[in-house]
């Protein structure tokens, strides 16, 4: 299959003045695997997020974790419900909430295969797909993406930076983007509930990193990802 879509990359970008990429580690892949030449490669800090739509607003008082994703295995849903109950022995009253559409694909996560152990139990409360992300933005204190799955830069963790949302995510492709480590949120490794309830636990003990954090979410947001930002670096690229 690699080889298939490497000699189809090929043939494409032969005809390309400038191939656009939402990170560096895209575009280092690319050239390594001599797809195209590095100086047509242009970086533009993901699809941009309009902060207009996802204003920011104050923490709530209580401890609540969100994910949004779709409900597959490489976004990291199990780790996050598995974190959430490790999380929930030691602060029964944290709430933990989860938005996403399930998917009938292979990498799907079965929710019958986990709603006895993490959805009855009301350890995680599931609110199925939703066009209104915002709102559930504004519930939360701490915004979770513990993904392993092959990102741009994820819409998700963008909007949840321009409402001022500490992030905890994980170190890889995409997601590394969105966060500076110990500043605006955390990266843990993939694969790791146990790491992952540490990190939120710390946050629910520390609200007073919680609020430093907001503020730095939200200011990474406004300098670099601004929809409007994005949109001025993709029509100079363009030379509209």
């Amino acid at each position: 299959m690699r080889i298939i879509c490497g000699i189809g990359y090929k043939i494409a970008f032969k005809y390309n003045k400038k191939v656009i990429f939402q990170n560096k580690d895209d575009i280092n892949e690319f050239v390594n695997r001599k797809y195209l030449k590095k100086e047509k490669c242009e970086l533009v800090d993901g699809s941009g997020v309009n902060m207009e739509r996802f204003k920011r607003n104050p923490l709530p008082d209580n401890d609540v974790f969100l994910m949004v994703s779709r409900i597959l295995k490489q976004k990291g849903v199990r780790e996050y419900f598995e974190a959430a109950k490790l999380v929930k022995q030691k602060y029964p009253d944290t709430k933990f909430l989860y938005v996403g559409a399930e998917d009938k694909t292979q990498a799907a996560l079965n929710l019958d295969e986990v709603r006895e152990e993490f959805l009855d139990t009301g350890i995680i409360n599931y609110c199925g797909e939703s066009n209104d992300v915002p709102s559930y933005i504004a519930k939360s204190s701490v915004f979770v993406l513990p993904s392993y799955y092959r990102e741009g830069v994820p819409r998700t963790l963008l909007e949840a930076l321009s409402m001022g949302r500490p992030i905890v995510t994980t170190d890889t492709v995409g997601c590394r983007e969105t966060v500076k480590d110990g500043i605006n949120g955390y990266f843990v490794p993939i694969k790791d509930s146990k790491a992952l309830a540490e990190k939120m636990i710390y946050l629910i003990e520390h609200r007073e990193v919680l609020q430093k954090m907001s503020d730095a979410s939200y200011e990474y947001c406004k300098k670099r990802f601004d929809v409007d930002i994005i949109n001025k670096r993709m029509l100079e690229i363009m030379k509209i």
